[in-house]
């Protein structure tokens, strides 16, 4: 007799109601691992270090994947998965060639990739307040002694859910092994907010996504930061990554280059490029 089988319901009938409290049982099956799910030869990934850009890029994908409707954060989950967020039973319901969105580590598997990237400094402070925001530190945490964890990859809930690590490693795992290879392309924030029209021909071209300029227009504008932060506002609660999180604190924030220089002390900007020197110069970030 299999003893887990009444879990194993319980899973399946919770995963199909309620995302979010399913995650909790995948950790206890060992499921939702995301090197344990079937990639397929067609597949097309958006993948980064977490507070990169990433869902950014992601509501840009799925706005070009869907043309006539407008994507929320109700709906991104439908149009663009988290392939972290879910098991191998619910990834087989999505229609191939399907666009996933990932925080790992290279993974060979995959074919066409865009890698988001964003100066370190500037993702230390958002992930400092994504943390405030998720209740995993409190307000006026010593934004020193977070940035220390920062360096090390042992951020957040990574006792719980497991360390994405350090940024450098993370970075260099991808471009390290991808770098002049067919069907990658590395999408850097800050050419986001500088042009986002040209990064999203760049990342619709490497995703073999098909679409006129008037749609890459369209695109671009509803997945603007003004309408993403007032459609988190609408609805926060109909999305697993904002559900139970605090309101007063937005997931998009300044949506800013270089909001590091406003909040970080100058001894913590320094020990950051310290520590990830090589890797910033290699990606064409000033360490001066």
């Amino acid at each position: 007799m299999d003893l887990l089988e009444p879990i194993r319901t319980a899973y399946h009938r919770i995963a199909d109601k309620d995302p979010s409290r399913a995650r909790a049982l995948r950790l206890l099956l060992g499921r939702g691992k995301e090197r344990d799910i079937d990639i397929f030869p067609d597949d097309r990934i958006i993948c980064s270090y977490p507070k990169s850009g990433n869902t950014w890029v992601r509501f840009l994908v799925a706005n070009l994947l869907s043309p006539h409707k407008q994507v929320t954060w109700s709906t991104i989950d439908e149009i663009v998965p988290s392939i972290g967020g879910m098991d191998q039973r619910h990834m087989a319901k999505f229609k191939r060639p399907r666009a996933l969105k990932s925080h790992q580590y290279y993974d060979h598997r995959y074919k066409r990739i865009v890698y988001v990237i964003r100066d370190p400094r500037d993702i230390l402070v958002s992930y400092y307040y994504f943390d405030i925001k998720r209740g995993l530190i409190e307000d006026g945490h010593p934004i020193d002694k977070y940035a220390e964890n920062f360096i090390k990859g042992e951020m957040g809930a990574t006792a719980i859910l497991g360390s994405h690590g350090r940024w450098d490693r993370h970075v260099g795992s991808w471009i390290g092994a991808m770098r002049d290879a067919p069907g990658f392309v590395v999408v850097r924030y800050e050419d986001l907010i500088d042009n986002a029209m040209r990064e999203l021909k760049r990342i619709a071209s490497v995703l073999e996504i098909k679409a006129s300029d008037d749609e890459m227009d369209r695109a671009v504008k509803l997945s603007s930061a003004d309408i993403m932060r007032e459609l988190e506002r609408q609805e926060s609660e109909a999305s697993v990554l904002l559900r139970n999180t605090r309101k007063d604190i937005p997931f998009i924030r300044k949506a800013e280059v270089g909001n590091w220089k406003d909040e970080l002390p100058i001894e913590v900007s320094d020990r950051v490029v310290e520590e990830f020197h090589e890797t910033m110069k290699v990606l064409g970030y000033r360490t001066d």
